[in-house]
């Protein structure tokens, strides 16, 4: 994940992070939110993050869902400046239940960046759950190509996986 300066997040997604996470989600029970930002508002302390984005969902998903669960957390911790410009440009399958290489091939291409030149600009990647990294190191691939130094993956969860096994915690 050389795209990553490193990953970030204060649960391991399993128990009540895993239902808050679900909660969020996959019921769209959004009064969640406010507590799973506080509970990661220390995570970018030390880092000296210019510029925060939230990982986007493709339009039809966002329309879906009725939100974005990342830029919702986003909001909700105050971090700031928040920027814009990360798109995603077409649609992917959901990553659930994939192994690491059908997730690096089903995110690869799928994200772009818009907005203004990030040169030289550490940048934090914001999510409710990461699980291989796929997502964050093709965004991250991408705000890289747009200028930012050092792009950091901030999430409320973490999801064990096992590229052994191809065991993933489904997210």
């Amino acid at each position: 994940m050389h795209e990553l300066e490193g990953v970030r997040a204060p649960f391991e997604m399993d128990g009540p992070a895993r239902g808050l996470v679900h909660a969020l989600k996959y019921r769209h029970y959004r009064a969640v939110a406010p507590a799973m930002a506080a509970l990661m508002a220390p995570l970018p302390d030390g880092l000296d993050v210019d510029l925060f984005l939230a990982v986007p969902l493709h339009r039809s998903r966002e329309r879906a869902r009725g939100f974005n669960q990342s830029a919702l957390l986003l909001r909700q911790t105050g971090w700031g400046p928040v920027g814009k410009g990360l798109v995603r440009v077409r649609r992917t399958d959901q990553q659930v239940g994939q192994r690491l290489g059908e997730r690096r091939q089903n995110v690869a291409g799928a994200f772009a960046y818009g907005g203004p030149r990030l040169d030289g600009l550490t940048v934090a990647l914001v999510d409710d759950v990461v699980t291989t990294g796929a997502t964050m190191v093709e965004c991250a691939r991408v705000l890289k190509d747009a200028g930012a130094r050092r792009v950091w993956a901030l999430a409320f969860a973490r999801a064990s996986y096992h590229p052994e096994s191809a065991e993933a915690i489904d997210d």
